[in-house]
């Protein structure tokens, strides 16, 4: 969690903070925890009391599809190209 005020601790009674989850490389933000709730990476709060808040992170997928499904459906996309190509058609 990257705050908007760094190391302060300490807010005047029902000032105003921003809070914004920032996920390290290969995690995303799921949801705020404790007294915050909600999937919302970017949220301001009111200090009205003190606040237990937990920023919630999970691993992110590195890709949708690995690397080699993309190399093997281009290479059947080529043939495939290839073999239509090659046909002729006859009257």
């Amino acid at each position: 969690m990257s705050p908007a005020y760094p190391n302060i601790f300490d807010f005047a009674a029902d000032e105003s903070v921003d809070l914004k989850a920032v996920p390290s490389p290969g995690y995303r933000f799921v949801n705020w925890s404790g007294d915050l709730t909600g999937n919302r990476d970017s949220v301001a709060i009111v200090m009205d009391c003190n606040k237990n808040i937990t920023a919630n992170f999970t691993d992110a997928p590195s890709s949708q599809f690995p690397w080699w499904w993309v190399v093997a459906g281009v290479a059947a996309i080529g043939v495939a190209i290839s073999f239509l190509a090659s046909r002729t058609v006859r009257s």
